[in-house]
């Protein structure tokens, strides 16, 4: 009897303490949290406002400000009329707004100031001096300009504005319109004076716009320029010439830009 006895008491205690340990095992462990969803690349749209933080070329939008230095090339002069053997200048600043439209192309617009100094070749057969020659005689133009243009890119490396292709024209109002003259003298004769100078303004036998084609290729802050005068700088006046436009300066310009 004692033996049952204690073998109950021996069950009992087992039970128990199996059931204690079954009551004390650890919840499981929670699930992992989901992994954040991969979002979907960002579409451009073409002519967005909005810019990307690519490189500056693949930005919707891109505004550059430019200093500009050129030479107006002897090209396609008239022997009666045309510009010396001296330099003849140009200088621009001004600036440019692209906008995007792919990877590849992008359009946009500039506004600048330009100066052109056109120094004229001296000889008896200048027909608007006549036979007259001075040591020296230029024109001087100033001009506001606006500048449609469509871009080609060749290249996006980061940090820069890549290399590109500008392709477009060149409307401009032409606000200022001198002629310089300059001839050296006797002083004995022109109260001790060494040379005369002379500036005329105003002058009606000029257009007051003019158009260029305009071309441009881009290597990051430095560019080469090439402009082509389609228009005529010259109209008839009765002033000049027996009423006769005279024949057209160089229409050829090059030149070097620097965009920041």
């Amino acid at each position: 009897m004692k033996i049952k006895f204690a073998l109950l008491v021996a069950f009992l205690s087992t039970s128990v303490a199996y059931a204690q340990t079954d009551s004390l095992m650890l919840p499981p462990p929670p699930e992992a949290p989901d992994a954040p969803a991969v979002e979907e690349a960002f579409d451009y749209t073409p002519w967005s406002m909005e810019g990307t933080d690519e490189d500056p070329n693949m930005k919707d939008y891109l505004t550059t400000t430019y200093l500009g230095l050129g030479g107006i090339l002897p090209y396609d002069q008239n022997d009666s009329l045309q510009i010396g053997n001296k330099f003849s200048t140009t200088f621009c600043i001004g600036f440019r707004k692209k906008y995007r439209i792919n990877n590849h192309f992008g359009a946009g617009f500039g506004l600048s100031y330009t100066n052109e100094n056109y120094q004229l070749k001296q000889d008896s057969a200048n027909l608007l001096t006549g036979a007259t020659a001075y040591d020296k005689l230029d024109f001087q133009l100033d001009k506001f300009g606006f500048e449609p243009f469509v871009r080609v890119l060749f290249s996006k490396p980061n940090g820069n504005k890549g290399t590109y292709l500008d392709l477009g024209g060149q409307i401009n109002w032409v606000l200022g319109r001198r002629m310089y003259i300059y001839d050296k003298v006797d002083p004995l004769t022109n109260g001790g004076a060494k040379t005369v100078e002379s500036t005329f303004r105003r002058l009606d036998y000029m257009n007051q716009w003019d158009a260029f084609a305009t071309a441009r290729i881009n290597f990051n802050w430095f560019a080469v320029s090439a402009k082509y005068r389609v228009t005529d700088m010259f109209k008839a006046s009765k002033s000049v010439n027996n009423n006769v436009t005279l024949p057209q300066l160089s229409p050829l310009q090059v030149g070097i830009e620097l965009s920041w």
